[in-house]
């Protein structure tokens, strides 16, 4: 029995020793591929403003597996696939746009980006008709002024043709007044019309007349006279430093007939069209020259806007140039002296009555050589007939246009 078991022990083993002798191959496993970790990332080419907002989108992923796919959710209502879209925010909000991005391995990664949208501005509420600016116009050859140049006007006021050279040293037309109590008269006179001659201090110029809109008064400015002994500057100068004013237009006031008068004439009135102006030029009575300058330089035929009637107190000439679709001014009127106040009314009232509008241009004792008639009344009392004249001439048309529309 012993010896039985010994052999069966001796036989396993040698038979263990075989086995184990032998070379025994190692199993072999498949390496897993490892990726880095799927990520979204968004830009946008503006962040904030006013709808409608046009928003351009930028989508970047990195890590996961290519190729990707995108989806863009712009919190409106509208999505896109687009990896770089434009979108559109049309109503004002806060708007969480979100990116996401899936691979090919179905991995998911997000990013999102606030948009802020926000409302326009409120449009300004438009002006009733007085409160807008005011801005001389001529439309079928009526004047215009308030309401942003579109209600009709009647130009009633005087002339005081050297007002501003005499500024710094009045006399004649004031005696010892001063220029600020000239200004005073005519704002509270109630004309709304004055004529001017330029000098070269524009800046003084400019304040006038801006001192005259807001008294609602519009100016005349005389840029040329051949026969003027003072410096009058540059016309073209004047012209720049005051035609954004909404109350000014200029005269080119030639009646001598020097030599190239009416070719400065014809330049001015070219270059005041050039920068958007409107400029009145002559008709002479009895100046002068003046039957052989109407029949040289025709004011209905000439370029100019406005027709100024100048030196003239027949009713004829007056009435020969209104008419022809360009306003008329009569002014000067005097015959070797003063008409005096009778006169001026008799004037003003048959040039308003035939369409036309008018200036007083009066003359104290030594404002003219060679008068044989000076003025014998006060300035003032002059300007308060006007201004009471003014006021009620154009408060006539006011009251016949509300009559009108009434009646529609």
């Amino acid at each position: 029995m012993k010896k039985s078991l010994i052999i069966l022990l001796g036989i396993m083993l040698v038979i263990g020793i075989i086995l184990f002798g032998q070379k025994v191959n190692p199993i072999k496993f498949k390496p897993i591929p490892i990726f880095p970790l799927l990520r979204a990332s968004s830009t946008a080419s503006i962040i904030s403003g006013k709808v409608p907002l046009e928003v351009k989108f930028e989508g970047l992923a990195t890590g996961g597996v290519s190729p990707y796919y995108y989806g863009w959710d712009f919190d409106d209502g509208s999505f896109s696939p687009k990896q770089s879209p434009s979108h559109v925010f049309s109503s004002a909000g806060i708007y969480a746009v979100v990116l996401t991005v899936k691979d090919s391995v179905e991995c998911l990664a997000t990013n999102s980006i606030t948009i802020t949208a926000l409302a326009p501005n409120k449009p300004p509420e438009p002006l009733p008709p007085e409160l807008k600016p005011a801005k001389l116009a001529i439309h079928d050859g009526v004047l215009c002024f308030k309401n942003g140049g579109t209600e009709p006007i009647i130009l009633i006021g005087c002339s005081r043709w050297e007002a501003l050279a005499r500024a710094k040293n009045i006399e004649d037309d004031w005696g010892n007044k001063s220029f600020d109590w000239y200004e005073n008269q005519l704002i509270k006179s109630g004309i709304n019309y004055v004529r001017h001659g330029i000098i070269p201090d524009y800046e003084f110029v400019r304040q006038h007349c801006k001192r005259m809109e807001k008294a609602g008064i519009i100016v005349e400015l005389t840029i040329h006279n051949s026969q003027i002994e003072y410096d009058m500057g540059n016309p073209m100068d004047a012209v720049d430093a005051t035609i954004d004013l909404p109350n000014v237009f200029y005269d080119v006031h030639n009646e001598f007939l020097v030599k190239d008068d009416i070719a400065i004439t014809i330049n001015l009135i070219s270059y005041i069209h050039s920068r958007g102006g409107i400029c009145s030029a002559g008709a002479w009575g009895h100046s002068p020259n003046g039957q052989r300058y109407s029949e040289t330089f025709d004011p209905i035929r000439s370029p100019n806007q406005i027709i100024s009637v100048h030196r003239e107190w027949t009713t004829e000439w007056i009435t020969k140039y209104i008419g022809h679709g360009k306003p008329v001014i009569r002014n000067e009127y005097f015959d070797r002296g003063i008409l005096g106040l009778e006169g001026t009314k008799r004037i003003m009232r048959e040039t308003i009555e035939a369409g036309g509008h008018c200036q007083y241009y009066g003359f104290a004792m030594s404002g003219l050589s060679g008068l044989i008639n000076p003025d014998p009344q006060p300035y003032d009392v002059y300007l308060n007939w006007i201004g009471n004249y003014c006021k009620e001439i154009n408060r006539r048309q006011i009251d016949y246009k509300k009559a009108k529309s009434a009646k529609k």
